[in-house]
């Protein structure tokens, strides 16, 4: 069989893995659309996509030295599926080739592998203003990592059962877990998670480490190169003079790297909600919200 990327001649649906390996950066640019398509069209829902390929910090373009009059054109590739809510980045590794630490940082030899999770069914969910209920739903973890609950008269969940209730939140409609740094082991029991969850984690103002520690030692305790959101746990400790300037900017800085997609925090009161809101506009704002409780 002979075909190109932006026509393989593959029938629609018809594979689990798709591997992108330096082949785009030499991709006439007025075919990348037609190739996102058949990309799309060619991979089963819940597939995985690869891409290998340079991975500068800004796209441009160069004469390629192997064949005059051709360009090389070395961007983010991964950015052609991402704007696609049903395309998750589920992991990501850069490097400057040559690997060695005594040459300096060069954008040409900057390459990356990209791993995207494509799961059309849960891209556009039931929008909850028509629907009157909440369609998306994750999975808490608290009582994974440690005996958590007033009424918890089990002590902690073993790490199978964990296993168990996770799969079968997953196949019930679950989007993924809610889990922290401050639930004990329970990062280290997602572990064993599958690529579908979306995962959201917390971390503390009051660490003795740094934001940037803090999500750098989850992502190896859940064995991920990144997670979809990290809430602020502790969210009364950024009144502090100077907390909530410096915790922003270090969040947008994990952003701008591809470790967090979204930043937010985890609030408990409206007034301390509405005091947040006048000096930061957070991606994610996890509130309480239960049967007894109706506040906001």
């Amino acid at each position: 069989m002979r075909g190109t990327a932006a026509s393989t001649g593959l029938e629609s649906d018809s594979l689990d893995v798709l591997v992108l390996g330096f082949c785009l950066y030499l991709c006439d640019r007025n075919e990348l659309f037609k190739i996102a398509y058949e990309c799309d069209r060619i991979l089963r829902d819940t597939g995985l996509l690869l891409i290998v390929d340079f991975m500068p910090p800004f796209a441009y373009k160069n004469p390629y030295h192997h064949l005059e009059g051709l360009n090389s054109y070395k961007q983010d590739y991964s950015k052609m599926f991402l704007w696609n809510p049903a395309y998750r980045l589920i992991h990501l590794e850069t490097a400057n080739l040559p690997r060695n630490p005594n040459v300096p940082m060069n954008p040409d030899h900057c390459v990356g592998l990209t791993v995207l999770h494509k799961n059309q069914t849960h891209a556009y969910p039931e929008s909850p203003l028509v629907s009157n209920k909440f369609s998306d739903w994750l999975l808490g973890t608290a009582q994974f990592g440690m005996p958590y609950g007033v009424t918890n008269d089990r002590g902690q969940t073993s790490a199978d059962e964990a296993w168990r209730m996770i799969n079968l939140a997953l196949r019930s409609g679950a989007v993924g877990v809610d889990t922290a740094a401050g639930y004990g082991d329970a990062e280290k029991v997602l572990s064993l998670d599958v690529l579908s969850a979306r995962i959201t984690t917390k971390v503390s103002c009051q660490s003795d480490l740094t934001i940037r520690q803090q999500v750098e030692n989850s992502l190896v305790n859940m064995g991920c190169s990144c997670v979809d959101s990290v809430l602020i746990h502790d969210a009364e400790s950024l009144k502090i003079s100077g907390a909530l300037q410096s915790v922003s900017r270090q969040l947008e800085e994990l952003k701008s790297e591809q470790l967090i997609t979204a930043a937010g925090v985890s609030v408990y009161e409206v007034e301390q909600t509405k005091a947040l809101l006048d000096h930061w506009i957070p991606d994610v704002v996890q509130i309480p919200l239960n049967p007894l409780n109706q506040s906001f």
